[in-house]
């Protein structure tokens, strides 16, 4: 897959994780931005993409760099490294596993219990927020999810639907702007 479909997602999940999780523009606007932390977790009973980190460093300085271009110079900052890779003593299906929540939220809610436990992100976080991928599936009536400073990706980066819709969504932003 070309780079710029992958980016194009990270794009789209960038501006989710900023624009849900705390107004980053209006907190670059202000002086008082924070970190943009990205997190590819990494489950036991799967190997380490050499390709998901640096598509997502891409995506994510390009998506710094057009945030300050339409801020006149403000953006947030980047940690570096820009993706932290984290490996997970879980395999991947426990993250869309019921066994401790129920519905659409399960894989979201384990996967903020296993990087809480891991000490990788915390919720309300003052100093950052965390956009998370993570290598596994969620189940049928699962989904991503963000709030209080974390998003959760459940879809690899270059999932034919995910490119889609965020190439739908990226185009609709791009003639609005």
């Amino acid at each position: 897959m070309p780079l710029n479909r992958a980016a194009t997602a990270i794009i789209m999940m960038s501006l989710i994780v900023c624009c849900a999780t705390g107004a980053v523009a209006s907190e670059a606007n202000n002086g008082s931005s924070r970190d943009v932390v990205f997190i590819y977790l990494v489950p036991s009973d799967r190997s380490a993409s050499d390709t998901y980190p640096a598509k997502i460093t891409f995506a994510a300085k390009h998506f710094q760099s057009w945030l300050g271009q339409k801020l006149g110079g403000n953006t947030f900052r980047l940690r570096y490294p820009v993706v932290r890779v984290i490996h997970s003593d879980k395999p991947a299906k426990w993250f869309s596993s019921v066994e401790r929540y129920n519905g659409y939220s399960a894989f979201y809610r384990n996967t903020l219990d296993e990087l809480t436990r891991l000490g990788a992100a915390k919720l309300n976080d003052p100093q950052a927020r965390f956009m998370v991928y993570v290598d596994a599936d969620h189940a049928c009536g699962q989904s991503g999810a963000g709030g209080n400073g974390v998003a959760v990706v459940s879809t690899p980066a270059d999932s034919p639907a995910l490119v889609a819709m965020a190439s739908l969504w990226f185009q609709q932003t791009i003639s609005v702007a």
